[in-house]
C-alpha cells in the first residue's frame, strides 16, 4: 500500500473533451471511484496500476469544485438556533408527540 503522504489523485481534463481522466492512489478516492464504476455507467475503470487505478468519467458528470468547501463557522446564536431545531425535531419523532401534532393539524 502506498504511504499516506505519497497517495495522490491526478485529474486530466481538456476543455473540449467529453471525458475526464482520473488517476488515484488515494485509498479513499480509489474506494469511492471503484464503487461508482460498479454502479454507474458514467464512471469506468480503465486499468489498475500497483496500488492505484485510472478511471474515465463522462465530463458532464464531473464537477471539479463540488467537493471543495470552506469550513463553516457558526455564531453562538446560529448554534443555539440549530440546537433548538434539532430538539424540536427529536420531540416530534416521539410517537406521542407525532400523534398530538397530527391531531392538532387535523382540527
Amino acid at each position: 500500500m502506498t504511504a499516506r503522504d505519497e497517495q495522490e489523485t491526478t485529474v486530466t481534463a481538456m476543455r473540449d473533451d467529453t471525458t475526464v481522466s482520473v488517476y488515484t492512489s488515494n485509498s479513499v478516492h480509489l474506494r469511492k471511484l471503484k464503487n461508482l464504476a460498479s454502479t454507474r455507467d458514467f464512471v469506468r475503470l480503465v486499468r489498475e496500476v500497483g496500488d492505484g487505478a485510472e478511471f474515465v468519467i463522462d465530463a458532464p458528470f464531473f464537477h471539479l469544485f463540488s467537493a471543495i468547501r470552506g469550513k463553516r463557522t457558526l455564531s453562538d446564536e446560529a448554534k443555539a438556533a440549530g440546537a433548538a431545531r434539532l430538539a424540536a425535531s427529536r420531540e416530534l419523532r416521539r410517537s406521542s408527540a407525532v400523534d398530538e401534532a397530527l391531531r392538532e393539524r387535523d382540527v
